[in-house]
Formats: structure tokens, C-alpha cells, sequence
């Protein structure tokens, strides 16, 4: 189906779009879920719906240029959602890092030292919460015990 979609009709958009029902994102209009950072360590290709369409772009032109560049549009549309590494894996080893980094590499840092900043406060927030509560409790204790 990906063959047809993006080799065939030309069209990275439906495609992608394709790729999103099968994770379950819901089409190119619908928001994506931007804390989500790609499949567990050891998770399989199949896990990621995207991988599929990065391999199909690669192979997609006769040159080899061509294909990486299209590639990589691939993986920088779906940066929020696509396993990282195993996209980065399937690029050829000549890609110089530059072709991705404006598009894809900056973009995902930013992104992922964003969401450490989050979960670090939302941690913070809940050791707090919990330092406020095991005090109230100590002060239930120490009042029953009176």
C-alpha cells in the first residue's frame, strides 16, 4: 500500500496519512501526541508504522541522493512519533549529518530536552506532594498516639 501511495501516485501526504491510521494518530489534521518519544528499546520495526514508508522512500528514486533526501522529509514530518534511532539506522552511512540536522536531529534534541524539563517539575511537583502528604500523616500519627 505504501508502494502505491508515495511511489506510485506521488503522494507523501496520503502516505503518511496511511501511516497514521495504522499507529492510530488520526490523519495529518489531527494533533500529535508530542510526549510520546518512539518504541521501547528491543521493540521491532513493526511497532513503528513509519519505518516502512522511510524504506520505500529510499528506494523510491533511481538516485540515491534523491531517495536519502526524501527520506529524511519522511522522518522530519513524523519527528514526534517515529522510532528515532531505528529511522536514523535505516539511512545510508554516506548521509552527511548536516542533511539531517536542520530537519530532523536539532528539532528532536530540543524536543527531547523539553520533555526531560517537564518530567523533571512534574517529578518535583509530585515529590512535594508527597513530602506534604507523609508529613500529614506523621502529624495524624503523633496526634492518635496523644
Amino acid at each position: 500500500a505504501l508502494t502505491i501511495l508515495y511511489s506510485d501516485m506521488r503522494s507523501m501526504r496520503e502516505a503518511l496519512d496511511y501511516c497514521d491510521r495504522r499507529k492510530g494518530v488520526g490523519g495529518a489534521d489531527a494533533p500529535h501526541d508530542l510526549s510520546s518519544v518512539g518504541p521501547l528499546p528491543g521493540e521491532g520495526q513493526s511497532s513503528c508504522p513509519y519505518l516502512p514508508l522511510v524504506a520505500v522512500a529510499l528506494v523510491s528514486s533511481d538516485d540515491p541522493a534523491e531517495a536519502t533526501t526524501k527520506a529524511i522529509e519522511v522522518i522530519a514530518a513524523r519527528r514526534d512519533v517515529i522510532d528515532r534511532s531505528a529511522a536514523l539506522r535505516m539511512l545510508p552511512a554516506t548521509t552527511p549529518v548536516q542533511s539531517v540536522a536542520r530537519s530532523f536531529l536539532i528539532p528532536a534534541l530540543i524536543q527531547g530536552e523539553s520533555q526531560m524539563r517537564r518530567l523533571t517539575i512534574a517529578a518535583a511537583l509530585l515529590r512535594a506532594e508527597y513530602v506534604e502528604l507523609k508529613h500529614a500523616l506523621t502529624d495524624a500519627q503523633i496526634r492518635s498516639q496523644s
